[in-house]
C-alpha cells in the first residue's frame, strides 16, 4: 500500500519516521494506538514500513491539522517535521485512492437489467428458532424472481438466544441445511441465482476465521446414511461462497463481506473537520474500505473476529473497485454513492425480536455502460419485512 502512495504522490523516497529532521518530510506508516483501548489525538502512533523505517513507531502529532479521519490499521502518508525524533508533528495527511473501477458489461454480457435481492441474517428472531422471516423472504423471491439473490449469514446464529442456551433438539448443521433445502426448492427452475455468503456468526461453521472459506453441503444424513436424490438435488443449483468476495454477474461486479466492518470501523475511527468532505459518518466509512483497497482495513481487528492474516494478505483486498459494495451492519440500513461505487448496507432480515430489512437492487446496465458512475445506474429500496 506504501507503494501505491508513493507513485500516486509522485514522491521519489519516503522518509524514515524516526530519524530527525528540521526539514519537512514525508513518511508513510500505519496508524496504530499506543494503548489498549480505543484510539484518540493523543495516542496516534505511525509505525513506519520495514522498508522504509525498520517497522519503528513514532508518535503522531496532530495538533497543526485541521482536518483528518483515522483508525488503526490505515495506511497513510503523511508530511511533517520530526524535529528530535520522538514526535512527528504532522502538516498533512495523505490518504490512498480507490483502485480504478470495474469495467462495464459488455453489450454481450447482459441484459437491460440487472435485478438483486441481498438479505443478512439472522433469519429468525433473537428469543426463538422461528424461520418465518426467511420463508417470507423465500415468498418475495419467487414473486419477483430476481436475477440474483444474494443470502448472507449468520443462518444458525451463535447470538440468538435458544443457540446460546445449547436448548436444541436438532443439529446446527441439520438446521442449516433445512435452510437450504427451503431456498433451494423455492427456487429450482426460477432461473433466479442464488448466492449463499458464509458469516463467522454461524453455529454450524467449524472455521470461524476471517476471511472465511465458503459452505458446503453434506449428502449424507446425520445417522450416516446417504440423502435421498431429492433432497440433494433441490440444493444443487445454490452457489456458497466465501466472506469476503467478489462477483462477477452479467458483467457487473459485486463486492461483499457479511463481517460488520462499517459498526468496528465506528468504534475505532476518530476524526476532526471531516464534515468538510461532504460525506457523513458512514460514507466516510465506507469510503475508507474502497480507499485502503481492503474488505477488513482494521487492525488490530475488533475482538470478536479471529482474522487469518495469511489469508487475508490473499483474499481480503479488492482487486477492483466493485460497481456494487455490500456491506451489512447493525448500523441503520443506507445506500450511497461513494466516488461512483453504489455502497449499501441493507440492514438484517431480523433485529431483536422484530422484523428488519432487505435490500432490492435494480442496475440499469445501458446506462452503466455509459456512465463514468456505477452508483448512477443502480436503483436500490431497502424494504421493510
Amino acid at each position: 500500500m506504501s507503494q501505491v502512495l508513493q507513485q500516486s504522490l509522485g514522491i521519489e523516497e519516503f522518509g524514515h519516521v524516526a530519524l530527525p529532521s528540521q526539514e519537512s518530510v514525508t513518511v508513510a506508516g500505519r496508524i496504530c494506538c499506543d494503548s489498549v483501548g480505543r484510539l484518540n489525538s493523543h495516542s496516534v502512533l505511525l509505525e513506519g514500513s520495514r522498508n522504509t523505517s525498520s517497522g519503528k513507531c513514532i508518535s503522531l502529532d496532530l495538533s497543526e491539522l485541521t482536518q483528518y479521519s483515522l483508525f488503526p490499521g490505515q495506511i497513510i502518508a503523511c508530511e511533517g517535521v520530526n524535529s528530535a525524533g520522538k514526535k512527528f508533528l504532522a502538516k498533512k495527511i495523505y490518504e490512498s485512492k480507490a483502485l480504478p473501477q470495474s469495467d462495464p458489461p459488455t453489450e454481450q454480457e447482459n441484459a437491460k437489467q440487472l435485478h438483486m435481492i441481498v438479505a443478512v441474517g439472522p433469519y429468525a428472531p433473537k428469543d426463538v428458532l422461528d424461520y418465518s422471516p426467511l420463508s417470507e423472504l423465500v415468498k418475495i423471491i419467487t414473486r419477483d424472481k430476481p436475477d440474483l439473490c444474494v443470502l448472507m449469514g449468520p443462518f444458525v446464529d451463535i447470538k440468538n438466544d435458544v443457540i446460546n442456551t445449547g436448548d436444541v433438539e436438532d443439529t446446527y448443521e441439520d438446521m442449516f441445511t433445512r435452510q437450504m433445502e427451503e431456498i433451494g426448492r423455492a427456487t429450482q427452475g426460477l432461473g433466479s441465482k442464488v448466492v449463499i455468503v458464509s458469516s463467522s456468526r454461524d453455529a454450524h461453521s467449524c472455521y470461524s476465521v476471517y476471511p472465511q472459506p465458503e459452505y458446503s453441503l453434506s449428502t449424507h444424513l446425520s445417522d450416516g446414511s446417504k440423502k435421498p436424490a431429492a433432497q440433494i438435488e433441490c440444493t444443487k443449483d445454490l452457489m456458497f461462497v466465501s466472506d469476503p468476495a467478489t462477483l462477477v454477474v452479467n458483467g457487473v461486479v459485486v463486492g461483499l463481506t457479511s463481517t460488520d466492518i462499517l459498526m468496528h470501523l465506528t468504534k475505532s475511527e476518530i476524526s476532526l473537520g471531516a464534515q468538510t468532505s461532504g460525506l457523513d459518518r458512514m460514507g466516510r466509512l465506507a469510503q475508507h474500505i474502497l480507499h485502503q483497497q481492503s474488505y477488513y482495513p482494521l487492525y488490530p481487528p475488533s475482538e470478536d473476529v479471529n482474522v487469518d492474516y495469511d489469508r487475508w494478505e490473499t483474499s481480503a483486498k479488492l482487486p477492483v473497485t466493485p460497481h456494487i459494495l455490500l456491506l451489512p451492519s447493525d448500523i441503520k440500513a443506507f445506500a450511497k454513492d461513494i466516488e461512483g461505487c453504489c455502497c449499501v448496507n441493507p440492514g438484517r432480515l431480523t433485529t431483536g425480536l422484530a422484523g428488519g430489512t432487505y435490500a432490492q437492487v435494480v442496475v440499469d446496465t445501458l446506462a452503466l455502460r455509459s456512465s463514468s458512475s456505477a452508483a448512477a445506474a443502480c436503483a436500490v429500496k431497502v424494504v421493510k419485512i
